[in-house]
């Protein structure tokens, strides 16, 4: 009964954050930090792109903070030989040329996104593909074209409402916790599509015209030590479908599920099995799944098989585990990225 009442005041908090804070996706796709941003202020665009046919694969990560916040940049691509190679860095100072470039050319269709700098060839390790650093460096340019075809879910405005209620009703309600998720708060939205990419490498080109393709763009506060722990799946389909799946532990919340299922509709996660009900094992595993009820009623059973994983670590506290996957829902078969994340504390990955 008491839970039920949380969960009342709780979403009324949460209908009045959504009517204050509208969407506008013209505002969104052209947003740039503003001058007196601080240095937990995050502006974040991440593309991920996937051949069904080849080997090719590239994401793309650029997040820059404001003040003296240090950048963050991944880069990563491998090639239709399957050799993989990383931007020779992923951490910029303010003081440094940060080599990429995100630009709006249509709000909401199309997206262009510029790398021009230096990348390594990668090496196997336990942890997974890390820049050699013994590796010459090779010169780098990328020009990416996102054209959205998909419909854009953000998640203030577009999850299930009662999701995000019924998972803080279940914690003890405090100031803390109200704090806490205005400290966190963030616009975040996602997009499937297609992308151009015109690689140059060295002397070597590679153009990629039409491959699948998947965008997230988030701004806001973001202090990674605030994680306990969290696990991203995006997946394209080859039916063209795209479907998300997330879960994300804090400290002041046990456990918050997200997600959606794009095509024709737009049907958010009612609904998935817990998070610790996959592997823990302070990356991503070779394989998990993940059983997902919408809100329309459907369900799907999806399975996740890793290719192969980067590790990336921010602020000495955080270590970002992007997966590149193979799944499969339902029968269909898709790819995309299982990014587990955890805290370097490990007490704080169960409970």
């Amino acid at each position: 009964m008491f839970t039920s009442l949380k969960k009342k005041i709780v979403l009324r908090g949460m209908e009045k954050r959504k009517k204050e804070n509208p969407f506008d996706i013209n505002y969104a796709d052209n947003y740039k930090l503003s001058e007196d941003a601080t240095s937990d202020i995050n502006n974040s665009h991440y593309f991920c792109i996937q051949s069904f046919e080849t080997k090719e694969v590239l994401f793309y990560r650029s997040a820059k903070r404001g003040s003296d916040g240090v950048d963050e940049v991944w880069l990563v691509y491998r090639d239709l030989n399957g050799d993989i190679y990383m931007a020779e860095k992923d951490h910029y100072q303010k003081n440094e040329k940060n080599p990429t470039t995100i630009n709006c050319l249509e709000p909401g269709k199309k997206m262009e996104f510029i790398y021009k700098g230096f990348v390594k060839k990668a090496k196997l390790t336990d942890k997974g593909y890390v820049v050699d650093e013994e590796s010459l460096k090779i010169p780098f340019q990328l020009n990416g074209i996102f054209y959205g075809t998909s419909k854009i879910f953000e998640f203030t405005q577009h999850m299930d409402s009662n999701v995000t209620a019924s998972a803080i009703a279940k914690e003890k309600l405090s100031r803390k916790i109200q704090d806490a998720f205005n400290e966190i708060y963030q616009v975040h939205y996602e997009q499937g599509g297609k992308a151009d990419l015109n690689i140059k490498i060295g002397n070597k080109k590679d153009i990629m015209k039409g491959y699948p393709a998947i965008r997230d763009h988030s701004y806001g506060k973001r202090n990674w030590d605030f994680f306990d722990r969290y696990v991203w799946s995006i997946i394209m389909l080859e039916n063209g479908d795209f479907v998300h799946t997330s879960f994300m532990r804090y400290p002041v919340l046990t456990e918050l599920q997200a997600g959606f299922y794009l095509n024709d509709e737009m049907i958010s996660v009612k609904k998935s099995n817990k998070m610790d009900s996959m592997p823990i094992i302070g990356t991503t595993p070779n394989e998990f799944s993940m059983d997902v009820e919408y809100g329309n009623g459907t369900k799907k059973h999806i399975i996740g098989k890793l290719d192969f994983v980067c590790p990336f670590y921010f602020e000495g506290d955080f270590n970002v585990n992007e997966g590149v996957c193979e799944y499969i829902v339902d029968g269909i078969k898709g790819k995309g990225i299982g990014e587990f994340a955890f805290n370097k504390d490990q007490k704080r990955w169960t409970r």
